[in-house]
């Protein structure tokens, strides 16, 4: 394809996906030496003139001449979704074609030429380069096209060379030979290069391909039925079926023919696959070409002989090995002409009828000696010729054990094929699916969840991105890309894309301002920022639903089209020039400034306008506002990413003071969602707290240093660093109180209380929780709920309703816990929610054997983390429903339940209350007769309170280790008596009844009535109202969930 000097002009400059050829006359100096200048001339024009009708035939676009070199594009002005395969095609034929060029001129002979091919795909700027004179050509302008140009200098003389990309995007189609990784000059990197040696003729596409891909079917089950009821219908009543599966590119129709020809059923049938092509869509019968090319083992340096003797050798094996037979099989694979040919060469009608009468006696015998399957794919692509063989099969064989299935797209629209048994449209994978497909990918064990999660995100569903996402993954992680000119679009999906928007090349300045807007778009707002009328621009947009591209969509008596896919979008915005996409940005700002958007702009779209728009200082200040809007609607994980976007873009400002203000408030920003979304443990919240007091540390002194010490102290305390936490509450103390902030003391009391409590210093820590509760009342402020992602007054009366629980004031214990929930579920904050919960719900109530509350409160904090995506408290959840089952006798259950949430909590380090739940995981283990495992993870529980210092659970610990004991060996049972009265001890020692009377009872079961000793028994008798303990709770929560002022959390 070429284009005129005046189209030329016309011609808008466009980044564009391509795949770029390089052709290179070898030995072209020394000819110049040997050749008068106008006989050179006459050899290179013979030889450009060959170059250019073999790429144009592929749909290669000869962009320039210099002298011997010829640059050709594929995929410009129009994409393909095979372009990579078209100009390899195209390469491998011009060096074939070489060798017949004639290179005499007059009366001298010229040595024969030959040529070289290099090949790569990738993004490039395309635009018309103005040459002196006003005469102008097309260039490209990026990395791609130089490295074209140099790969082709290590091709031998004759041969085609590539990059790994254009293997990849043609995988399994052609013959390849590895030439290794070699330097290019002017690269930093070396460049592994390949040979082209030719066209892999088989009956299936990409089939090799697939190796590297998913190892499961995931959402095509139902597909797969149905074609296997076919086939028993085929079987069994032995009448031909017709299928049809239906789908767009890389939704999974030829993962579903693999599938199909691998499964069991299939082990005795014949199995005659073929497929269409779209460069031989005008080719008559190419796919029965194809299949008996494959069929018969045929190679392209087969000579005429060779190929006779296997077609031969094919037709024996069917038993259709005729002279007339093997002349109608050589036309059909395109050999020469003989015989019967010439026979009916005044009428190619009748001969097409031989043609078609053996082909169909070929498949009919095949079905009568066993069961047949034929598959046939794209036949969006299928020739009118083999549409009407197909149509005539069925209604010949009708009655033969034969499942004809036939994949195809929607569009283009393909040749009318026979009326089908069952059609099936294979839809959109669920994020369930995709997530399974996503992790059977080889290598996918190696990357974190949230990439995976990511990579399922951006594929919508579409099996094929899936796979390739996540293999664009899996290659980040095992070499460093170059992050200058890193896509985030894998280059086979680009194609796809690239090719889907050319569908209707007229409507490309449309499709890019509507990619500017977004996933989808009114058309009156469209046409504002095109500066047009409505009625202007439905017309194209019709044309884009027509191809597929867009989709209508009803809101009210609205109509909003929407882009189908988010890759189709990040494509048409990314063919936009910088400058040109920054002014269209700047435009949309500007019209939602003056009130023209058809919706209320949220602040992340707004944000991204100012960041595509380069105006970075207020696109930071967006993100930031972006992430706190997220953050307070506790969507947490988004609030995150709006930040980290916040984050990204400090480098871009010029103002170092700026920058230094904007990422303290941003840094601050994190820390709630971190905690939330990531749990306490999180590294990366470690990470941010350092970075924002080293911020805070280099300026003036601020109050945003308070979050940063917060989340260290969390970090700390959590992780069981005891001295760590210590110190830092009391620095958070000091500070506030320094500072006068009196929100700050009320933290700082709860935190130093909570240290204290863990210590099983329940009565100092009473004193520093009832002072951040009175601090509180004096400034109650959602901003200090939001600042620190939790709400300080329900966290310290949870804490306060543990604290007075053990030190035996149940009573008041389930006052403040109940009000506590109640205040809870009132605030609409789901990571406060969890707190009581987890403390009044989780331990109060286990404590208490309050089995039915324990359980409701258990579910409801699963629940409201899998809802909010509450890592950190997920796992909590988890432990204390595995505890209730336990507690009601469903002790397998319950300790599988437990021993997961317990991996979940080590897979993040953390280590506070981890030793109670290991203890409760102990005692269902006892439970279950697993005596050696319920030890083992009772010494570690036992080990874990010694390190952290977290000891207010020790006598329950210890009172489990006694009941272990008594259910050993000899030795460890004679141990057992002293182990419960040591819990007993230190029950005494830390002051709390309830865990004492826990030790004291199982001390009494284990003697029994009759041998324990007096004064055992007289402080049983005092603490004997704890009996009552199961009942009194659940009196008290029935109470609770009756009265009108509870109120569930918020969704």
């Amino acid at each position: 394809m070429t284009v005129s000097e005046p189209d030329l002009r016309k011609i808008a400059s466009e980044r564009r996906y391509v795949t770029i050829v390089f052709v290179d006359l070898v030995g072209y100096t020394q000819l110049s030496e040997q050749l008068d200048p106008e006989d050179l001339r006459v050899v290179q024009r013979r030889y450009q003139q060959l170059t250019l009708t073999t790429m144009e035939r592929y749909g290669g676009f000869v962009a320039s001449y210099t002298g011997d070199g010829v640059l050709i594009f594929f995929g410009y002005p129009i994409a393909r979704d095979n372009d990579a395969e078209r100009a390899a095609r195209a390469a491998l034929e011009l060096m074939e074609r070489l060798k017949t060029l004639n290179t005499n001129v007059g009366d001298t002979t010229v040595p024969q030429v030959t040529a070289r091919a290099g090949i790569h795909s990738g993004l490039v700027v395309m635009e018309p380069t103005r040459l002196s004179g006003g005469s102008s050509e097309l260039g490209a302008v990026g990395e791609a096209v130089n490295l074209a140009a140099r790969v082709q200098a290590e091709a031998m003389p004759g041969a085609v060379v590539a990059t790994r990309e254009i293997v990849e995007l043609t995988d399994g189609l052609f013959e390849i030979g590895q030439l290794g990784a070699r330097p290019i000059r002017g690269l930093s990197r070396e460049i592994e290069i390949f040979q082209i040696n030719g066209e892999r003729l088989g009956t299936t596409r990409r089939k090799d391909g697939m190796a590297s891909g998913a190892t499961v079917l995931a959402g095509r089950e139902a597909c797969l039925e149905r074609i296997l009821e076919r086939w028993t219908t085929a079987t069994t009543q032995k009448r031909s079926q017709f299928v049809q599966v239906l789908g767009d590119a890389g939704t999974g129709k030829t993962r579903v023919i693999s599938e199909i020809c691998g499964h069991p059923e299939f082990a005795n049938a014949a199995i005659l696959a073929t497929y269409c092509h779209e460069l031989f869509a005008s080719t008559p019968l190419y796919p029965v070409a194809s299949f008996l090319w494959a069929r018969a083992g045929l190679k392209f340096e087969d000579e005429d002989d060779v190929r006779n003797d296997k077609i031969a050798t094919l037709l024996s094996e069917i038993g259709m090995n005729t002279p007339e037979n093997a002349e109608i099989a050589a036309s059909l694979l395109g050999m020469a002409a003989t015989g019967i040919r010439e026979q009916f060469a005044p009428a190619p009608t009748l001969f097409k009828r031989k043609q078609f009468e053996f082909i169909i006696s070929v498949i009919a015998r095949t079905a009568r000696r066993q069961p047949t399957l034929v598959v046939i794919e794209d036949t969006h692509w299928l020739d009118p010729s083999s549409a009407e063989l197909l149509r005539e099969l069925m209604a010949t064989v009708g009655n033969e054990t034969m499942l004809v299935v036939a994949t195809a797209r929607p569009f283009p629209r393909g040749e009318k094929l026979p009326q089908t048994d069952d059609s099936m449209t294979l839809e959109p994978l669920s994020g369930e699916q995709s997530l399974m497909l996503a992790r059977s990918i080889p290598g996918a064990d190696m990357l974190p969840a949230e990439k995976i999660a990511q990579a399922v995100a951006a594929a919508e569903g579409v099996p094929l991105f899936v796979e390739q996402f996540v293999l664009s993954l899996i290659d980040e992680q095992i070499q460093v890309p170059n992050q200058a000119r890193r896509s985030d679009v894998p280059l086979l999906l680009a194609q796809l894309m690239s090719e889907r928007l050319d569908r209707r090349p007229g409507a490309r300045p449309i499709v890019q301002a509507a990619a500017c807007i977004g996933r989808s778009f009114t058309t009156t707002f469209l046409a504002n920022i095109l500066a047009s009328d409505v009625d202007h621009v439905i017309e194209p947009i019709e044309a884009l639903v027509e191809a597929e591209i867009l989709m209508p969509r009803r809101f009210g008596a609205e109509i909003r089209y929407e882009f189908r896919h988010s890759l189709l979008q990040r494509i048409a915005h990314e063919s936009i020039l910088t400058r040109e996409r920054r002014l269209i940005h700047d435009r949309i700002l500007d019209l939602i400034d003056r009130g023209h958007g058809s919706d209320i702009p949220l602040p992340e779209v707004i944000a991204h306008h100012l960041t595509e728009a380069a105006r970075f200082h207020e696109a930071v200040q967006a993100w930031l506002q972006a992430g706190l809007g997220a953050s307070q609607r506790s969507a947490h994980p988004e609030a995150i990413e709006h930040i980290r976007r916040g984050l990204n873009l400090l480098g871009k400002l010029k103002d170092p003071r700026a920058q230094a203000e904007l990422e303290l408030s941003l840094q601050a920003a994190l820390i709630g969602s971190i905690t939330a979304a990531q749990g306490p443990t999180s590294a990366t919240m470690l990470q941010c707290c350092e970075r924002g007091l080293e911020l805070c540390a280099s300026g003036e002194r601020s109050p945003q240093a308070f979050p940063f010490i917060f989340g260290k102290f969390t970090f700390a305390n959590c992780r069981g660093d005891i001295p760590a936490s210590t110190a830092l509450a009391e620095d958070f103390l000091r500070q506030s109180e320094q500072n006068t902030y009196e929100a700050g003391k009320a933290i700082g009391h709860r935190l130093i209380g909570m240290v204290q409590l863990g210590q099983g210093e329940a009565r100092g820590a009473i004193g520093h929780l009832e002072h951040s509760l009175f601090a509180g009342e004096r400034e109650r402020s959602d901003a200090s709920t939001f600042m620190f992602g939790q709400n300080t007054e329900i966290h310290a009366k949870s804490l306060l309703s543990l604290a007075h629980f053990s030190l035996g004031s149940v009573d008041e214990a389930l006052r403040i816990g109940m009000e506590a929930l109640r205040a809870a579920d009132g605030l609409r904050h789901p990571h406060s929610a969890a707190i009581p919960m987890s403390y009044v719900g989780g331990w109060v109530f286990g404590l208490c054997n309050a089995t039915d509350a324990l359980m409701q409160e258990a579910g409801r904090l699963v629940a409201l983390s899998e809802q909010h995506r509450l890592e950190g408290f997920r796992a909590h959840g988890a432990a204390f429903l595995g505890w209730g089952l336990s507690q009601k006798g469903d002790h397998a259950r319950g300790a599988a339940i437990m021993a997961q949430a317990i991996a979940g909590f080590d897979s993040v380090g953390y280590v506070l209350s981890l030793s109670g739940y290991l203890a409760n995981l102990a005692h269902a283990q006892l439970k279950l007769g697993q005596v050696e495992a319920a030890e083992a993870t009772c010494w570690r529980a036992l080990q874990l309170m010694s390190r952290s210092g977290n000891r207010w659970l020790e006598p329950e610990l210890h009172r489990i280790e006694a009941l272990i004991a008594e259910q050993g060996q000899a030795s460890r049972r004679q141990q057992a008596e002293g182990l419960f009265r040591h819990a007993v001890a230190r029950a005494r020692a830390l002051n709390s009844p309830v865990l004492e009377y826990r030790c004291l009872a199982s001390l009494r079961d284990h003697l029994g009535a009759d041998r324990i000793d007096g004064e055992s028994q007289l402080r049983l008798a005092e603490l004997s109202p704890f009996d009552a303990l199961p009942a009194q709770v659940m009196a008290a929560y029935r109470s609770e969930k009756a009265s009108p002022a509870t109120a569930e959390p918020a969704a």
